[in-house]
């Protein structure tokens, strides 16, 4: 399923709400699996290393992918950018935040990706977005 965040630019508010129900598909899928998709490692500074702190991020950084423990199941967390796309990201949900549309449309195609959750960045984006998935669901 596709979903998208109602909201255009980058607020902490709008990445955590996009965050949250990534993460919730995430524990609700199989494979236990989220993909953060970004178009440059330069966007994980910022707004989503405030909202999941630094010190993750920059293990997200340097190993590509972490785990992390929840009451109810361990969740694998990885990252890739537009050239670096190559992770151990098997399926399941794709958390894309600030993608440019060809970066977004190519994600969402990609046969991995199960669920997608994006943020857009400005608001010809999200009604671009909207025009091409009327089904998406807003969050």
């Amino acid at each position: 399923m596709k979903y998208h965040v109602i909201a255009h630019g980058g607020t902490t508010d709008d990445f955590e709400k996009g965050l949250k129900k990534s993460l919730r598909l995430a524990m609700d899928g199989e494979s236990k699996e989220l993909l953060i998709k970004v178009c440059q490692l330069a966007n994980t500074r910022g707004i989503m290393s405030n909202v999941m702190g630094e010190k993750l991020i920059n293990q997200l950084i340097k190993s590509r992918q972490i785990s992390i423990k929840t009451p109810e199941c361990t969740i694998h967390i990885f990252l890739e950018t537009k050239r670096a796309n190559h992770s151990n990201f098997t399926t399941g949900t794709v958390f894309a935040p600030w993608l440019t549309l060809p970066s977004l449309e190519e994600t969402m195609n990609d046969f991995r990706t199960v669920n997608s959750v994006y943020v857009p960045w400005q608001e010809k984006e999200l009604e671009d977005y909207i025009a091409v998935n009327p089904t998406s669901t807003a969050i």
